[in-house]
C-alpha cells in the first residue's frame, strides 16, 4: 500500500510539473494568456520539464517494480523496505484448523519431567484444580486481560493455567489447550530453553518472601508453522482488593527469526479474529 502511495504521488507530481511547464512554453509563444504577462524562463521550464518526465518515470518503475524492492541505495545513503509480502491471503480464512497442535513425545517429556524434578518450583504442593469452583477465575478475568493482538495468558496465585487469548494459541500451536487448572510447568516443557525457564522460575519465585510486581525474561520456542522465534515474557502480578497476589498475567512479545513469518502470523491473527 505504501508503495502504491508512493508510485501515485511522484506520477502526479512529475505530470503536474510537465503541465506547468508546457503552459508556461505554449504561453511565451501567444498561444493564449493567462495570470498576467509573466512566464517561466527557459531554464526553469527546461528543469520542470526533465525532471518532471523523471519524476513520472521513477513513479511507473515503482508502481511496476517496487513490490520486489527490498533496498533503496542513493550515494551513501540506504534505505531498507518491508520485506516482501507473500501470498498468505489465499489461504483460508479458518486459521484455527490449520494450525498444527504441538504434542511433545514420551521421552521428551520424561526428560523434562527428571529435570523439573530437581528443582523446588512454585506451585508444586497446591490442591487439585476445581472448574465447579471458579470464582476465583471470574474474578481475574475482569482485571487485566488479554488484548487480542497480543500473545497473553493468565494463572493463579498458585501458578495454574486460568486462560489464554487466541494470538497465545496461534503463536504457540495450542499447546495449552486441555490444560486449564494444570500448572504452567506442564506447558513450559514445549520451550526449547525450559532448563533455563525453570531455573529462572525456581530463583525468582520459590521462596520468595516478596514477589515481584512484574518479572522480565527471554524464552525460545520453534513453531510448526512459524519456525523458531524468541519472545520477551513479561509476567505482571494481579493484587487482589487487599493488594495481595492474586495471579499473575502474562505478555509475550515476539520476535521471528524470520521476518516474512512475522507477517504471516500478523495475517493470520487479523483473520482468526475477524479483524
Amino acid at each position: 500500500m505504501k508503495i502504491l502511495i508512493g508510485s501515485i504521488f511522484l506520477i502526479l507530481m512529475g505530470f503536474l510539473s510537465v503541465l506547468i511547464s508546457f503552459l508556461s512554453i505554449l504561453k511565451s509563444m501567444g498561444y493564449f494568456s493567462f495570470g498576467g504577462e509573466g512566464t517561466l524562463p527557459d531554464e526553469l521550464s527546461s528543469a520542470l520539464i526533465y525532471g518532471g518526465g523523471s519524476l513520472m518515470v521513477l513513479g511507473v518503475l515503482l508502481l511496476a517494480f517496487g513490490s520486489r524492492l527490498t533496498k533503496i541505495t542513493h550515494g551513501k545513503t540506504s534505505v531498507e523496505l518491508e520485506p516482501a509480502v507473500p501470498k498468505y491471503t489465499e489461504e483460508s480464512a479458518n486459521i484455527a484448523e490449520q494450525v498444527e497442535q504441538k504434542v511433545l513425545d514420551l521421552e521428551e517429556r520424561k526428560q523434562c519431567e527428571s529435570y523439573a524434578e530437581t528443582k523446588v518450583l512454585p506451585g508444586g504442593s497446591v490442591p487439585d484444580y476445581s472448574a465447579v469452583q471458579s470464582t476465583q477465575v471470574s474474578q481475574l478475568l475482569v482485571r487485566p486481560s488479554a488484548h487480542p493482538m497480543t500473545p497473553m495468558y493468565i494463572l493463579d496465585k498458585n501458578y495454574r493455567i486460568l486462560d489464554w487469548n487466541e494470538a497465545f494459541s496461534l503463536a504457540f500451536d495450542r499447546t495449552m489447550e486441555g490444560r486449564q487448572g494444570q500448572s504452567v510447568l506442564e506447558w513450559m516443557y514445549h520451550l526449547d530453553n525450559y532448563e533455563e525457564v525453570l531455573d529462572h522460575g525456581e530463583s525468582i519465585f520459590s521462596g520468595a518472601e516478596k514477589l515481584p510486581y512484574i518479572d522480565v525474561e527471554n524464552i525460545e520456542y520453534t513453531s510448526l508453522r512459524y519456525g523458531p522465534f524468541s519472545a520477551v515474557k513479561r509476567a505482571f502480578q494481579v493484587p487482589d482488593d487487599n493488594g495481595q497476589c492474586f495471579g499473575w498475567l502474562i505478555t509475550m512479545d515476539l520476535q521471528f527469526t524470520n521476518p516474512n513469518e512475522k507477517l504471516r502470523y500478523k495475517y493470520d491473527l487479523l483473520r482468526l479474529n475477524g479483524l
